[in-house]
């Protein structure tokens, strides 16, 4: 023991001497028992005190994490040292350099650059036919308002089943990987579509397309939130918003003025090329960026060279793991995050409403300003201009607001993802004040501008809306954020891709006005869920964990 602890340990305690009994005591020992228990106190008092003030001003010993004074005892606590396994393999600290966050900034912005470039190209392609759908009705003999509908959603719908295979697939060989081959898949299906002239067949082609054009959507978020910090995310989500939303929001501008001078096949020949070019980019400049996949590759390196098979990655459980286990895991989580965790599941009906109701006014649009308005066919590519501000406008208001609100509570110690939701609150009810404008100023033929700035309000709303929830989804589920968002996509693209297929029948049982009235009172129904998600999303994520 310590001397300096021993001396004050065994401090010596004033006693009376016992040694002799006399009369004189006996008469005394009244006053003398009292005196001595005053001095016992006193002198333990002094003790403790002395203790006390050791262990306050002194480290512990080697070996113990604590040393308390309990009871007039010295209490030392022993450390539990976490034994860290030399077989797993992880980063050479939270500054290495090989670790994507830790990358350079030429090297991230070659990654986030040519990324932008499919999340341009790939939306491009999934509204760029729409004004081109009635002069391609000329190749059926049998009129189908249904199918002609359908050659433009099909595409949407290929978003619908993409993600379940590639969100997955990414988190077991990568981002890369993947990325490359729905490039080519996308490529492949586009310039099939104006050589095979048949309607139907065309309809397939595009659902194809659609399915390898999915990456943009899938593998995007995730490709931001491994190479960006989270205090930046905001400003590259908002970039990438922009892609987004630029490419489906000038494609019918393009689409229209290239059906109406070259015709209709053109449009297939122009996406091909585009997606030519992102495609030749990727190949030559993407790099990986999934951490797992990163150091599952530097362990597989470190066991050739060192010649120790037992090295593992940190996120490789064991070392026997069976690789199509892994593979059949991943394929199913974004099933099951859909199917078992309520925010995902209601998260993903908000924005598949928006998205669902974007792509109606797509294919109505130019119906709308033909009809009440008389516009010729060339010019209605201009009728998408509302969306077009409304999408942008949304990219700027929700990256400044989530940002600044995000940011505000960090310096408050709110770390929750939820916050990302607040903003939600308030921009999702534009959705319906933008359908009940333009349905209405459309239906008594009031000046062109008004229902073009509906459509623009409600684009605000439903954009800044899916750049929320895609936040939100990204910030609450980092590791597995592909498979969280091919969650999200699902629903989605299916209302994207489906509810088209049915605005014609709508708008001619209810008219302009009444059809618009009805979409946005269903939108109002949705208002309170990102406020709920707000209050007890990050409890119900705590007890709804569904990753594998």
């Amino acid at each position: 023991m310590d001397r300096s602890i021993a001396k004050h340990l065994f401090l010596p305690l004033a006693r009376p001497s016992s040694a002799r009994t006399t009369d004189s005591t006996r008469t005394t020992s009244t006053t003398d028992s009292t005196s001595s228990d005053a001095i016992k106190k006193y002198v333990l008092k002094l003790y403790g005190n002395t203790i006390r003030s050791f262990v306050a001003d002194h480290s512990p010993p080697a070996g113990a994490s604590r040393v308390s004074f309990i009871n007039g005892l010295i209490v030392i606590e022993e450390k539990h040292k976490e034994v860290k396994d030399p077989n797993i393999v992880d980063w050479d600290g939270e500054s290495d350099p090989q670790k994507p966050l830790n990358w350079p900034k030429w090297k991230k912005a070659l990654n986030l650059t040519i990324i932008f470039l499919i999340c341009l190209v790939t939306p491009f392609a999934s509204s760029a036919i729409a004004p081109a759908a009635p002069d391609m009705q000329i190749l059926q003999q049998n009129f189908d308002p249904y199918l002609a509908s359908f050659v433009t959603s099909s595409y949407v719908l290929g978003y619908a089943i993409g993600p379940l295979i590639i969100g997955p697939l990414s988190e077991v060989y990568g981002r890369v990987v993947m990325y490359n081959m729905c490039n080519i898949i996308f490529v492949l299906f586009t310039v099939l579509s104006p050589i095979d002239k048949d309607l139907k067949a065309i309809t397939g082609f595009r659902f194809l397309a659609g399915c390898g054009g999915a990456s943009a959507f899938t593998l995007a978020p995730a490709s931001i939130s491994d190479m960006v910090s989270p205090e930046r995310r905001g400003s590259a989500f908002a970039v990438m918003g922009i892609a987004y939303n630029l490419g489906p929001a000038i494609a019918p501008m393009v689409g229209s003025y290239v059906n109406a001078t070259y015709g209709w096949e053109w449009i297939f020949w122009i996406i091909t090329i585009l997606g030519g070019v992102c495609t030749f980019a990727s190949l030559a400049g993407l790099c990986e960026t999934y951490e797992v996949v990163l150091l599952r590759r530097k362990a597989a390196m470190l066991r050739k060279s060192a010649g120790n098979k037992e090295l593992r990655s940190k996120f490789d459980n064991s070392t026997d793991m069976s690789h199509w286990i892994t593979v059949r895991t991943a394929m199913l989580r974004p099933l099951r995050m859909l199917c078992f965790s309520p925010n995902i599941l209601l998260i993903s009906l908000v924005t598949a409403l928006g998205f669902g109701y974007m792509y109606l006014l797509y294919t109505m649009l130019p119906l709308v300003f033909i009809t009440v308005y008389r516009w010729e066919a060339r010019n209605t590519g201009l009728a998408y201009l509302g969306i077009l501000f409304g999408n942008m406008l949304a990219m700027i208001l929700g990256n400044g607001v989530s940002n600044h609100i995000a940011s505000k509570r960090r310096a408050n110690g709110d770390n929750r993802p939820e916050v990302r939701l607040i903003p939600m609150i308030f921009h999702w009810p534009l959705v319906s004040i933008g359908l009940f404008v333009f349905g209405w100023s459309a239906s008594y033929g009031i000046y062109w501008f008004v229902p073009i700035l509906g459509t623009a309000i409600f684009g605000v709303g439903v954009m800044s809306t899916v750049f929320f929830c895609g936040t939100y989804i990204i910030d609450a589920y980092t590791l597995h954020s592909a498979s969280a968002t091919a969650a999200t996509i699902v629903l989605r693209s299916l209302f994207g891709g489906l509810v088209p297929l049915f605005s014609n029948k709508l708008y001619d049982n209810l008219g302009i006005s009444w059809a618009n009235t009805l979409l946005a009172a269903i939108a109002l129904a949705f208002a309170p869920i990102p406020f709920f998600f707000y209050k007890y999303g990050q409890g119900l994520r705590a007890k709804y964990v569904v990753l594998d």
